[in-house]
């Protein structure tokens, strides 16, 4: 799967993935169709901020979102969930830390 850089700030970064591979062959999904995607970057320190946000603009069955951190940033996460049509809501289910080494793990 290709991707693209829509926005690219200091303060935000956008980027799209593509239904299509980097030599051009689309790979498109049509409704009533299903698929995984499974993808993962990282963010240095320098550019980490104090939150961070993840818009899925899609019908979404199943979302998950594994978040790393050194222990001594002292990482703590909480989540919501908004839409076009209803009021912004906790999370349907609950966001489990783990520790592992010089790690901390949000998932």
């Amino acid at each position: 799967m290709d991707w693209t850089v829509k926005m690219d700030h200091d303060a935000i970064k956008e980027a799209y993935l593509l239904f299509a591979t980097p030599s051009g062959k689309r790979f498109p999904l049509y409704p009533g169709q299903s698929t995984w995607i499974e993808y993962g970057y990282s963010v240095s320190d320098e550019k980490w901020g104090a939150w961070f946000q993840r818009a899925i603009r899609w019908p979404t069955r199943h979302l998950s979102v594994r978040l790393v951190f050194q222990r001594d940033l002292e990482p703590e996460v909480w989540g919501i969930e908004t839409s076009i049509t209803a009021d912004a809501s906790p999370l349907r289910t609950p966001i489990v830390r783990q520790e592992q080494d010089d790690r901390v793990v949000f998932e």
